[in-house]
């Protein structure tokens, strides 16, 4: 599923020159200390032939006090909570473009995608059955609306070659009835 419109939360860390300068505390520290107590492995994307299967790992770290509670030592020995070094704050991430509903309000709008060589019809079926179950979970006021759904193309495809078939059949059984 790709997401389009919407914002992601982040949790931005921005660090003070000045107060790293007095304390004796390099960026480095800071990123070393960050990633140490929010046992953040690595994430991103693994390449599989024509597949691609994304990572995600969620960190330990979930409120800004925590983050701003982080403990840094500088090269002195003393130790510091990073909020005297840095400005921590609910961010989003860069948005690559947005959605709008009626042309003033925004959306979010989630593009499903099947594999190549996967069963459509499955697809569809399963993507039906999990906005089913996701329904009742949405907080007030957000909804499910589909805009684009293929099964009704899926079943004149299959309705078409179906009929292609039948015709293909009756025609061999006239050409050897002739014969």
């Amino acid at each position: 599923v790709n997401a389009l419109g919407g914002f992601v939360k982040t949790y931005e860390v921005a660090p003070r020159r000045a107060d790293m300068a007095t304390l004796k505390v390099s960026t480095e520290q800071i990123i070393e200390a960050l990633q140490r107590n929010n046992r953040n492995d690595g994430a991103g994307r693994l390449d599989q032939g024509e597949e691609a299967i994304l990572v995600r790992v969620a960190g330990a770290l979930t409120s800004l006090e925590e983050i701003a509670n982080i403990r840094i030592s500088n090269v002195d020995g003393n130790s510091f909570a990073l909020r005297q070094l840095a400005d921590i704050r609910l961010g989003a991430m860069e948005r690559y473009g947005s959605v709008t509903v009626d042309g003033n309000s925004e959306a979010v709008q989630g593009l499903v995608i099947g594999l190549r060589g996967a069963n459509a019809r499955h697809v569809v079926k399963g993507v039906k059955e999990k906005l089913a179950e996701l329904q009742p979970a949405l907080p007030d006021g957000t909804e499910i609306n589909v805009f684009y759904d293929r099964s009704q193309l899926i079943e004149q495809a299959v309705g078409t070659v179906g009929e292609a078939l039948l015709q293909a059949v009756l025609l061999v059984l006239i050409v050897l009835g002739l014969f």
